[in-house]
């Protein structure tokens, strides 16, 4: 039997495809999810009677933001207003990023009739006016969202739209599930994905409504006949039975898994034999690094100053490369990355995270350091310049805690606390610096709820300190943490051996 010239075929699909986007604009069908989308339906005239959700759940690369664009399209057509955020794993370590996506559209026609405090801590927040210093009162920024919503519900229904919610920073996810449990009557929604998985959790978020009020729809794998159409409405190819059956249970039916298979099948001549094996890498990050390694190398540099940013953008990409558009073009081309508007995401976020954690070291630092002369933002520069050395360096240190302070004052705790850590990692043990800022991580870990790893910063910090009253802040520091979660005994130990043995309280106690 003749092999079928399948890359023939697929240049012929591309130069078809390519007239016909010129000559219209065409929209691939979303195929095989039909359900789902009759979820969505519903999800919207819920909405329109009272508070609502809807979660879309499942596995990674199983098609969560198909579903979800197609359904944020039918939402908009419903005259629903839709404010959307798609997080990527490195955002939740920057406050109230996801915040900022959701309202910047609107907060501006809704701010002044905020009351003060609760207008004064969300333009804080968002960034939206100078730092005054003051410290920003979270719950006012719950208390500011929550009127936000109800301003913008008198008109019409408002959707949230939060796609992969799991990776929501705390400081946004915090401030959503204060204002979420305490809507009622009111026509705002949240339509969400959610992956399921061992690392990710969205438990904040789904959680803040009633169960009553919470819809979930679990996507599992297409059929083979679902999966044919998407491979021969995104590739131009239309496989065989035989080939399609193995590529449908090679993928699980994941449309994600499949396309990229079909992709690496497309760089074979011909279509294989029954016999033969698919060209298939032993797992999915041989996959995506043999997608990577294909682009252009001066397009691979660009895509990981892209995985180093938290949130990439066009504009900080073509500061630090000045053929980034070209560089991109290849990228985007070639499916791995796409843009909206300013922002640049991948594909799927493991492209990322794999093209960032297969990079040399002394590569990724050297991004870092580029990055850091051109990105916006204290806290992002100070993150970046920590990371393009992990050797002590005091003017970096002071940046990160300057960073950290600032960010607690703006009620960012997990990025505050993050960026303590990291001063006092790029700070001289010696330095008469690294106490202080021991003492700042220890406070902010503790605030967090994080006791343990607050004692245990301390503990580390004061194994290499010699100075007695330095020595005397963290034993009292520990001491504090103690009375809370280790008891009387414990406390009156590091109290003790703090203040001396002529003013412990054990000689108190006893004279």
């Amino acid at each position: 039997m003749a092999r079928r010239n399948i890359r023939l075929e697929l240049r012929v699909a591309v130069w078809y495809a390519r007239v016909a986007v010129k000559s219209e604009n065409v929209r691939v069908p979303l195929v095989g999810r039909a359900v789902e989308l009759e979820a969505v339906e519903l999800f919207g005239d819920r909405v329109a009677r009272g508070a609502h959700a809807l979660f879309l759940e499942g596995e990674p690369g199983i098609g969560k933001t198909h579903v979800w664009s197609e359904g944020v399209r039918l939402l908009r057509g419903r005259d629903s207003l839709v404010l959307r955020t798609r997080p990527a794993g490195a955002d939740s370590e920057f406050a109230f990023a996801a915040l900022g996506d959701l309202l910047r559209d609107v907060i501006d026609g809704v701010v002044a009739e905020l009351p003060g405090p609760q207008r004064r801590a969300v333009s804080a927040a968002l960034l939206l006016e100078d730092d005054t210093g003051a410290i920003v009162d979270r719950h006012a920024v719950g208390a500011a969202v929550l009127g936000t919503l109800r301003l913008l519900a008198r008109e019409r229904s408002v959707v949230l739209a939060v796609d992969d919610a799991q990776w929501l920073d705390s400081a946004s996810r915090d401030v959503l599930t204060f204002a979420l449990r305490r809507l009622e009557d009111e026509a705002v929604g949240v339509f969400a994905t959610v992956r399921v998985s061992p690392e990710a959790s969205a438990e904040g978020v789904i959680e803040a409504m009633p169960e009553h009020r919470v819809d979930r729809v679990r996507l599992g794998p297409l059929t083979v006949a679902s999966l044919y159409e998407i491979v021969r409405l995104r590739l131009g190819l239309s496989l065989s039975r035989g080939t399609l059956l193995r590529l449908h249970e090679c993928s699980a039916g994941s449309p994600f898994y499949a396309l990229e298979i079909a992709r690496m099948l497309c760089q074979s001549a011909e279509e294989p034999e029954p016999g033969d094996p698919l060209p298939v890498p032993a797992d999915l990050r041989d996959l995506l690094r043999a997608r990577i390694a294909q682009l252009p190398q001066r397009s691979a540099e660009v895509l990981l100053g892209a995985a180093a940013l938290a949130r990439p953008t066009v504009a900080v990409l073509e500061r630090a490369f000045p053929d980034a558009d070209d560089a991109m073009a290849g990228a985007v081309a070639a499916g791995v990355v796409e843009t909206e508007g300013d922002r640049v995401r991948f594909t799927h976020p493991l492209f990322g995270s794999v093209h960032y954690e297969s990079a040399p070291r002394r590569a990724r630092e050297m991004i870092h350091a580029q990055l850091a002369a051109v990105v916006d933002g204290r806290e992002e520069r100070a993150r970046h310049r920590a990371l393009a050395s992990d050797e002590p360096k005091e003017a970096v240190a002071a940046e990160l805690e300057g960073a950290a302070r600032e960010a607690y004052r703006r009620g960012a705790l997990a990025a505050a606390a993050e960026l303590a850590e990291l001063s006092l990692a790029r700070t001289e043990r010696e330095s008469g610096r690294s106490v202080q800022r021991a003492l700042l991580a220890a406070e902010l870990d503790f605030a967090l709820g994080q006791p343990s790893h607050a004692r245990a910063l301390l503990e580390e910090t004061l194994e290499r300190t010699t100075d007695a009253n330095q020595r005397a802040e963290l034993l009292l520091a520990a001491a504090s943490i103690a009375s809370e979660h280790e008891g009387v005994a414990q406390t009156l130990a590091l109290v003790d051996e703090g203040v001396g043995p002529k003013n412990s309280v054990s000689a108190v106690r006893t004279s």
